[in-house]
C-alpha cells in the first residue's frame, strides 16, 4: 500500500511539474506583451521597461520559471495583469460559482439521463429510441465549447430567452443586492428570499449547466438503457409478464428483483 501511494504521489508531482512547465511556456509563446497588458497600449516605452523590470520579465526564462514555481509553492501568485488585484483574491471571487455549476450540471445529467435511458429502453428500435441514442452520442461526442456556442446562438441571439454570459445581471447589484451569508451568491439569494437575484442567477446558470452536463448525460442515458435492456431480457421478467403483471409494476419492483431466486 505504501509503495502504491508513493508511486501515485510521484506521478502526481511529475504531472503537476509538466503542467506548470506547459502553462509557463504557453504564456511566453503568446505574442502579446504582458507589460502592455499591465500598463495599457498607450504606455510610453520607459514605463513599459520599468514594468518589465518590476515583474521580472527582463530576466532569463530559467530564472522566471524558478520564480514562478517558487510563487506557486509559497502561495505568492502575484497580481492579475488585467485587474491589478492579487490572483488569489480573483480566484476567491469566482470560486463560489463553480459548486453551483457542478451541482446543477450533475443534477441535469443524472435525472434527465435516467429518464431518457428508461424511455429508450421501453421501446427499443423505435423512433424515440433512435432519437435518444442520437442525442446521447451527440452529447458524448460534441466538444463543450462548440455546444456552448450553439446554445448561445439559439437561446441568446435567436430566441432571446437567456443571458449570454456572467453569473448575475449588472442591474441586480443595484436593484436587489445580495446579502452575503455563506459566500455563495446564488445560495445566499435563496436563503435570504431575494427572489429577483435568485431567478436572475438561475437564468444565467441554465446554458453553462446544460453545456457541462451534456457529456455525463449521454453516458448516463446509454448506461441506463443498456442496463434496463439487460434486465428486460432476464427469465424472471418473462415469467412475471406471463403471470399477467403489468410492465409498470414489473419496472417498479426491479430493486428487489436483484436477489430473486432462480427457478429450479
Amino acid at each position: 500500500m505504501l509503495r502504491f501511494l508513493a508511486s501515485r504521489l510521484g506521478t502526481a508531482v511529475i504531472v503537476l511539474f509538466v503542467l506548470t512547465l506547459v502553462v509557463f511556456v504557453m504564456s511566453r509563446v503568446i505574442p502579446a506583451d504582458p507589460a502592455v497588458v499591465y500598463a495599457g497600449p498607450k504606455a510610453p516605452p520607459e514605463e513599459l521597461a520599468r514594468i518589465r523590470e518590476k515583474l521580472g520579465f527582463d530576466q532569463p526564462l530559467v530564472l522566471q520559471y524558478l520564480g514562478y514555481l517558487g510563487g506557486l509553492v509559497t502561495g505568492d501568485w502575484g497580481n492579475s495583469l488585467a485587474t491589478k488585484r492579487p490572483v488569489l483574491d480573483e480566484l476567491a471571487t469566482r470560486l463560489p460559482a463553480t459548486p453551483h455549476l457542478l451541482f446543477a450540471a450533475m443534477l441535469i445529467a443524472v435525472v434527465v439521463g435516467i429518464v431518457l435511458g428508461v424511455a429508450a429502453a421501453k421501446r427499443p428500435g423505435k423512433a424515440l429510441d433512435g432519437a435518444i441514442r442520437f442525442l446521447a452520442i451527440g452529447g458524448v461526442s460534441m466538444p463543450a465549447f462548440w455546444l456552448g456556442l450553439l446554445l448561445q446562438v439559439l437561446f441568446v441571439s435567436q430566441l432571446k430567452l437567456l443571458p449570454a454570459t456572467g453569473q448575475f445581471s449588472t442591474e441586480v447589484e443595484y436593484v436587489s443586492p445580495i446579502t452575503t451569508v455563506t459566500g455563495f451568491p446564488l445560495f445566499d439569494s435563496l436563503i435570504t428570499g431575494n427572489w429577483v437575484a435568485y431567478s436572475d442567477g438561475l437564468a444565467h446558470l441554465v446554458l453553462p449547466a446544460i453545456t457541462l452536463a451534456a457529456y455525463p448525460l449521454g453516458l448516463v442515458a446509454r448506461m441506463t438503457r443498456a442496463s434496463m435492456l439487460e434486465v428486460l431480457g432476464q427469465d424472471y421478467v418473462f415469467t412475471a409478464s406471463a403471470y399477467g403483471l403489468r410492465d409498470g409494476m414489473i419496472r417498479r419492483s426491479w430493486p428487489s428483483r436483484c436477489s430473486a431466486p432462480r427457478a429450479t
